[in-house]
């Protein structure tokens, strides 16, 4: 059964979007992560996991972590789209490229970049309580400091840069797609 201690207090963004979301979704995430540690000789199948973490920790045990994911969905969102939005305007501006292929591939590359880099201490925090290596997102995050200083924040930033970097060309790439199809103008610098 996975080691992952429950919660004490309630994420503080009731109200955000990303809550409604952690509380549908971090199960799935929960789940995952102590598959992923289980030893494959007596945990056989996800129902398993989900019964050992609640059977450990009570139902709300499915819930740790959501804290650190609140708070990645949060960064995500506002990083990715600010950094898209400043970044077109300054590479318009210096290439004097219009609204084309190349200045959003190159956008979306950068925002990428500069999302994965934001969101990625907060992945490497969840991950640690999901394993049951800490209960707070505070001591955690002074557990890692403590231990390995600033760069133990970035532990997987190339995974997480596979799957953050295509996510956000595919999502600025389609989004500056439609939005002519609905009269919107173009996001950024340019138009």
């Amino acid at each position: 059964a996975c080691r992952r201690p429950v919660p004490r207090r309630a994420p503080c963004l009731p109200c955000c979007g990303a809550w409604w979301h952690i509380k549908i979704f971090d199960p799935c995430c929960c789940c995952c992560c102590c598959y992923l540690q289980a030893p494959s000789a007596t945990t056989r199948s996800v129902s398993a996991v989900l019964r050992g973490v609640v059977a450990q920790h009570g139902v709300a045990g499915l819930w740790a972590g959501a804290t650190p994911s609140v708070l990645r969905l949060v960064l995500l969102n506002s990083s990715m789209v600010a950094t898209y939005d400043e970044v077109k305007g300054r590479i318009a501006r210096a290439t004097g490229w219009s609204n084309g292929i190349q200045l959003v591939l190159s956008s979306s590359m950068v925002a990428g970049i500069v999302t994965t880099t934001v969101i990625n201490p907060a992945d490497v925090i969840r991950a640690y309580m999901q394993t049951g290596r800490g209960s707070s997102l505070s001591s955690v995050a002074r557990r890692i400091y403590a231990a390995e200083g600033a760069r133990g924040f970035l532990k997987g930033w190339s995974a997480a840069y596979a799957r953050t970097g295509p996510q956000t060309l595919i999502i600025f790439t389609v989004s500056e797609l439609l939005r002519p199809m609905f009269g919107l103008a173009a996001i950024g610098g340019s138009s």
